[in-house]
């Protein structure tokens, strides 16, 4: 007796309880939030990264794999024949991983792999000849030499592209269309110091390869106007890559964001119009700043960028100087060891300007009547 009554209290129970529930009342065992809370998805490059700094974190990403490969190399065999081959190399691997949607952009990228390409393959196959390099003996010869050498070697690489890699994290509505005007004239200062830097090369590497020049410095050609005519090709290329990624990286970003966000005009006067947007809330200071931060617009975001990108021709003309004047490595004074003894050297160090030729320099290089005058 007393089981039937307790199942019917149940029951009343029971019904009671659903049919409250379906008045809407709240349930009595709530499920644990924990449980029923769904997993916050992991946030994207963009929410941590800005995207226009996003291209710098790949280019550094690239440089780094390769040179800590350099250098894994170097500590294992003690040889510094791959020097060239990776260090100048991963230009090309860096320049094609970003090389973007656009016409500017694929002309710097394959202006950028062109002159790695050459310039690693010619260096690989001069230190397969020579089997060695007095310059960087010394160096490699130690685990901290040869890490310096490849941090060095790793900061060159992500400085010096810069003007290429700051191009690629400008938004694709924001680039210019087609080829701008300057960026062709950037084109034509990468082809005149690919070909200052080529004919440079091959006239010193056939040089020191005539048996009559043994001992004597190369004062021939171009090396008349410059004591490193190579370096002065190699910065007038690197600083047309920056006038081709010029235009880009002057884009104003947020106008062009403005135009992506307009509705697209109608095709036909009969279409029906298009529902009206939803009313947007305004962005609080927080979200503005985070805005701005992400796409720097307007005249201070475009001289910033172009600013950055100015720090790769900038380092590389610091580099070339330092280096050709003694201060950052010991060229100088391999050379003054090496043509002690040739009376005319020292003469061509003292009139000779050491790597961007002058107009007097130039003018003493040149034929003094041409071959049909006499």
């Amino acid at each position: 007796m007393k089981s039937q009554l307790t199942a019917s209290l149940l029951l009343l129970l029971l019904t009671a309880r659903a049919s409250a529930l379906r008045a809407g009342a709240a349930p009595l065992l709530r499920p644990a939030p924990a449980l029923c809370r769904r997993a916050a998805p992991a946030p994207h490059m963009s929410d941590v990264i800005p995207p226009w700094i996003e291209p710098s974190v790949t280019s550094a990403a690239v440089f780094g794999i390769a040179n800590t490969l350099g250098f894994g190399i170097s500590v294992a065999t003690g040889s510094h024949l791959h020097l060239d081959l990776i260090g100048t190399g991963v230009f090309a691997a860096s320049a094609l991983v970003l090389r973007g949607a656009t016409r500017s952009q694929n002309l710097s990228a394959a202006a950028i792999a062109l002159w790695s390409v050459k310039l690693a393959s010619f260096l690989f196959y001069r230190v397969l000849q020579t089997k060695h390099d007095a310059r960087l003996g010394d160096m490699l010869s130690t685990v901290s030499g040869a890490a310096t050498f490849w941090v060095a070697s790793f900061l060159w690489g992500w400085l010096v592209s810069l003007p290429h890699t700051l191009a690629a994290g400008v938004p694709v509505a924001a680039r210019p269309a087609g080829v701008p005007l300057l960026a062709k004239f950037g084109a034509l200062m990468f082809a005149a110091g690919f070909a200052v830097e080529t004919v440079a090369d091959l006239q010193k590497w056939a040089f020191k390869n005539d048996a009559a020049n043994a001992g004597k410095y190369c004062g021939v050609g171009l090396w008349k106007m410059s004591q490193h005519p190579n370096w002065a090709g190699n910065l007038l290329l690197w600083s047309g890559i920056l006038v081709i990624n010029a235009p880009t990286l002057l884009a104003a970003v947020r106008r062009a964001a403005r135009r992506a966000r307009r509705p697209p005009a109608r095709s036909h006067a009969t279409a029906p119009p298009p529902p009206p947007p939803p009313p947007r809330a305004r962005p609080t200071h927080r979200r503005r700043r985070r805005r701005a931060r992400q796409t720097p617009s307007g005249i201070l975001g475009r001289v910033a960028r172009l600013g950055f990108a100015l720090l790769g021709p900038l380092f590389l003309g610091a580099l070339f100087y330092g280096q050709g004047s003694g201060a950052v490595s010991n060229t100088v004074e391999l050379a003054g060891s090496k043509y002690k003894d040739d009376s005319g050297y020292a003469a061509y160090v003292e009139t000779t300007p050491l790597v961007v030729p002058t107009l007097k320099s130039i003018a003493a290089a040149l034929p003094k009547s041409l071959p049909w005058d006499q």
